[in-house]
């Protein structure tokens, strides 16, 4: 490993990896981050149906 770094071409391509793997590293959390959001969106659209239709439910048996 050290002499791959002690060689300019060894260490051309250390970086080159390093880049690409950071970058992919940046993709994969960008991807936990959208899919986070997403579901947590989802949860919120659920719940705000099942409460609008509990208050609908409980103003329809006051009325009735």
């Amino acid at each position: 490993m050290k002499d791959l770094v002690e060689n300019g071409k060894g260490k051309r391509d250390l970086l080159a990896n390093n880049k690409e793997f950071i970058y992919f590293n940046k993709k994969k959390e960008k991807g936990r981050v959208s899919l986070f959001l997403r579901s947590s969106l989802l949860l919120m659209l659920f719940f705000s149906q099942t409460l609008e239709e509990s208050s609908q439910r409980d103003s329809g048996g006051t009325q009735e």
